[in-house]
């Protein structure tokens, strides 16, 4: 005969279970305390965990889960999803909580999903659905674009007081039977409204050889007088593109891939005034050891247009590696960097220059690991005493773990004077 259990489809808790609960469950003297505290600084000391330990907290009760959806997020970009709308719909504080607000291809991967999106955003903006709204992010492609004028039109038309970054990603997605000339045209893209007041713009297009079929650099002429932090990488500069002065521009983050021609020339007559340029080069540097280094750094000697720099932060990438080693790796890019650095200098242009620093991206395979960046070593342009010639010298090279061992090696057994890395750094500049 069935069990009374059975029959109501109870199922039975284990001991181990029993008490991994008891663990997750402390006692009402130890948690009431922190219950006893105004709520603002319950938020406020919560917002110092990450969103691991968030996460763990928010098991605990309703009550956590409460306080730590409202900090994720209000740190994290909330997706224009379905589930997220309702819970916003419910609690008017975590509409109070959110702070960026994205539209990006997972969430809207064809048109029919952006216009789902697009009738909800286009219903809520005018509401002032999310006062505390400061950064705001839509990634589209080009069978997107009517769907995306009408959002960015309703945001500029109602937007909020707060907003001060906008994230634009336009994506190529046309299909091989369209002709080239076809694509130059979009009656859509002529009545679109950007928001006003901004002060960060980050815009990557991505249409390749293709004629653009707008101006997506228009977005700065209508922010021209705040925009202070701007971020341009589009794979070619289209003749329709606008060359509008932005003087308050102090830093430019600039990509150039290996087979493009780069837009230095245009950034310099759009952003004249930029003080740190951050330039993301992922094929610069590392190469093989019979190819001929001049050839390969030739083609990132343009960027010497922008005059008015003082500081680079260049970036490449060590995913092509050539058979090498981290440590090889390191020297190929410094040893060709430094001919770079030598070569800006030499032709005069960059006067202002002081400092390049160089950082590795280690890109990862995995989609839910982000590409970690990792300092490889500093280029100081600095002239003599007495001497109008500048020179460019090697600092700050972070040493890996391997080469940290081999140097407390050399120390202990004192068979060098010099230390073996410096050395071999020496060797390589040489």
């Amino acid at each position: 005969m069935a069990s009374r259990k059975r029959k109501l489809g109870l199922s039975t808790i284990s001991t181990s279970s029993m008490k991994r609960l008891q663990t997750l469950r402390p006692r009402k003297d130890a948690i009431h305390p922190f219950l006893n505290l105004p709520h603002e600084l319950q938020l406020r000391i919560l917002s110092f965990c990450d969103a691991r330990t968030l996460a763990a907290v928010s098991l605990v009760s309703i009550h956590f889960r409460e306080l730590s959806l409202r900090i994720l997020w209000e740190s994290q970009p909330v997706e224009t999803l379905v589930r997220n709308f309702k819970q916003l719909d419910e609690h008017e504080d975590l509409r109070l909580a959110v702070r960026h607000l994205a539209v990006r291809t997972l969430s809207a991967p064809n048109k029919s999903r952006m216009s789902g999106i697009a009738k909800r955003l286009l219903t809520r903006f005018p509401k002032n659905y999310l006062p505390g709204l400061t950064e705001f992010t839509i990634e589209y492609h080009t069978a997107q674009s009517d769907l995306f004028v009408q959002i960015m039109t309703s945001l500029a038309t109602h937007q909020p007081r707060n907003l001060k970054t906008l994230n634009i990603g336009a994506l190529s997605k046309w299909p091989p039977n369209v002709s080239a000339q076809a694509c130059i045209e979009d009656k859509t893209q002529d009545t679109i409204i950007y928001p006003k007041g901004l002060t960060t713009i980050r815009i990557t297009c991505s249409f390749g050889v293709r004629p653009f079929l707008y101006d997506p650099v228009k977005v700065f002429d209508s922010n021209a007088d705040t925009v202070t932090t701007a971020e341009l990488n589009v794979s070619h500069w289209a003749p329709n593109f606008s060359l509008g002065v932005c003087p308050k521009v102090k830093t430019l983050s600039a990509h150039q891939e290996q087979y493009e021609a780069g837009a230095s020339r245009e950034l310099s007559i759009k952003f004249p005034n930029v003080d740190r340029l951050i330039l993301n080069l992922p094929q610069c540097g590392i190469m093989w050891p019979s190819a001929a280094m001049e050839r390969e750094m030739s083609k990132y000697l343009h960027w010497d247009a922008m005059t008015s720099v003082k500081s680079i932060k260049l970036v490449y990438s060590a995913f092509f590696r050539y058979g090498m080693d981290r440590v090889q790796c390191r020297d190929s890019a410094l040893k060709s960097h430094k001919y770079l650095v030598e070569q800006w200098v030499a032709r005069g242009r960059m006067t202002r220059l002081e400092k390049v620093e160089c950082w590795c991206r280690a890109s990862s395979n995995r989609a839910s690991q982000p590409d970690v960046l990792t300092h490889s070593f500093d280029f100081m342009i600095v002239a003599a005493a007495g001497e109008t010639e500048k020179r460019v010298s090697c600092e700050n090279i972070t040493l890996f773990k391997e080469e940290e061992e081999e140097l407390e090696l050399a120390k202990r057994t004192k068979k060098t004077e010099q230390p073996a890395i410096e050395s071999a750094v020496r060797v390589v500049l040489e």
